[in-house]
């Protein structure tokens, strides 16, 4: 995914009060669309038990949920943004644009 983990401030984690690089470009990934592991993958060209890893971190957090989609027959899991997620990523943006709190 990236080589190096640069944390990013975020008060909007109460008790945890960082998010790392990676989370955030999933984050901002998903914001997008909905995408499956497999996608996000390919996306950051990452390897799969890393990013595992990180999807169940972000899940625990309630950041990203999954989703079951039919496909042709078939079942395809999809990852999207949780309301909290949408929240963490917003007030990401925020900080690096810094941009007044209202």
């Amino acid at each position: 995914m990236m080589k190096e983990i640069q944390e990013i401030e975020s008060r909007s984690l109460g008790h945890m009060t960082r998010i790392q690089s990676q989370s955030f470009a999933v984050l901002l990934a998903l914001a997008r669309k909905p995408l499956t592991e497999g996608e996000l993958r390919t996306t950051f060209e990452s390897n799969p038990s890393e990013l595992g890893q990180l999807l169940d971190r972000l899940r625990k957090r309630c950041l990203i949920s999954a989703t079951t989609e039919p496909e042709r027959g078939e079942f395809r899991q999809e990852l999207c943004l949780t309301t909290e997620g949408e929240s963490v990523l917003l007030r990401e943006l925020e900080q690096m644009c810094e941009l007044p709190e209202k």
